[in-house]
């Protein structure tokens, strides 16, 4: 705004300062003499005629006037020159603001991009401007959070996943956990999504990359977790699938029932509801399994065979709140049928959800999971 203000300002200068210069002397008034004064006198006229012309001849210049014509001239023509000087200097002026403003107009917007990528990198870290706990004895100590990795990441989404599960608690930490879980994506990508999907369906199974949506801690990750299958052992977070890691990102296999237009029906999805799906690849047997040759090395603690899996009854209580939902008209969210719904449950509540500190501290405790539309408290006993 300061910038137009100038401009409109010295652009008026020059007309202002035409209108303000000082006014010429009038001339003198023309008298004929007291000769010609009745008549028609042709010698005044002539006088007149060479005053206009030459200022010194005629009957007129004998009366001393031609001087004070040659005055005016002069005058007029100072006035003339220290008008066009002036203006001369305005326009040095205007010259000179207007590369200043060019200037500061450069400033400004290099100022604009340091500003905005100071806001990324503080949104990145969810950190308050003037906090002073980014780094703290050559250690970063900034908060993590999952929105804002994102973000910072540049990812957007294809879609987010609708699955059985509404909340962590419950949820499988492995998809072959609970193949009967059933689970829907709608992709949201280009203007015909389903032009993304040909040919997908010709494979089995699907890699979905995906974010940790629900990662909020106010402390970095751990470089050393706790795996619930070791039981408070500790191991580096790269040798574990912990979904607290340093980016919460996230790669589950499912098993790919169909596609209806630009929605895939999953199967065998250890999920939470709604978790933002960043990519799907097919999954490649001969690629994305070591060659035969190779031997293939693992923890005994990793394998699914290595814990024993819960037995799962279901009470009185459960079992008449089953049949009465038979009987309604409601039905499952994802599952087919009531009984495939407990089917996907009891698979989830046999791997025991329940974390390390659950199992070990208060294992006679209550343990709420829900499941599609189904809300269960599972007792160990």
């Amino acid at each position: 705004m300061l910038g137009r203000i100038v401009v409109v300002l010295l652009v008026l200068c020059p007309i202002n300062f035409c209108l303000l210069a000082p006014p010429l002397p009038s001339p003198p008034a023309l008298t004929p003499p007291p000769s010609c004064r009745n008549r028609s006198c042709a010698a005044w006229s002539t006088g007149l005629f060479a005053r206009v012309r030459g200022g010194a001849a005629g009957p007129l210049a004998s009366g001393g006037r031609g001087a004070e014509g040659a005055d005016v001239s002069a005058q007029f023509s100072s006035s003339l020159s220290s008008a066009q000087a002036e203006l001369a200097d305005k326009e040095r002026r205007i010259e000179q603001l207007l590369a200043r403003t060019a200037e500061l107009e450069a400033e400004k917007a290099c100022a604009l991009a340091e500003l905005r990528q100071l806001q990324a990198e503080n949104r990145a870290l969810n950190v308050p401007p003037h906090d002073d706990r980014r780094v703290f004895k050559g250690r970063e100590t900034s908060w993590w959070h999952a929105a804002q990795v994102q973000e910072w990441l540049g990812a957007r989404p294809i879609g987010r996943i609708m699955t059985s599960f509404p909340d962590k608690n419950g949820t499988p930490r492995q998809g072959a956990v609970a193949p009967a879980s059933r689970a829907r994506l709608e992709i949201e990508f280009g203007n015909n999504p389903e032009h993304s999907l040909s040919g997908l369906l010709e494979f089995s199974h699907v890699w979905l990359l995906f974010l940790f949506h629900q990662n909020g801690a106010p402390t970095p990750p751990r470089a050393k977790v706790k795996p619930p299958r070791l039981d408070g052992a500790t191991k580096g977070v790269f040798a574990t699938r912990a979904p607290h890691r340093p980016n919460p990102i996230g790669l589950s296999l499912c098993k790919l029932d169909g596609i209806e237009g630009h929605v895939l029906q999953l199967s065998g999805v250890d999920l939470v509801d709604g978790t933002p799906i960043l990519d799907i690849k097919p999954f490649i047997p001969s690629y994305d399994t070591p060659p035969p040759h190779e031997e293939v090395r693992y923890p005994l603690w990793s394998s699914p065979g290595a814990h024993e899996l819960l037995q799962v009854h279901l009470s009185d209580t459960a079992s008449a709140d089953l049949r009465l939902l038979k009987e309604s008209k409601e039905r499952p969210r994802l599952a087919s049928t009531w009984e495939q719904a407990v089917q996907g449950l009891s698979q989830v509540l046999a791997a025991d959800p329940r974390s390390v500190y659950r199992r070990q501290k208060c294992p006679d405790d209550l343990y709420p999971v829900h499941y599609d539309r189904l809300n269960a408290w599972s007792v160990r006993v």
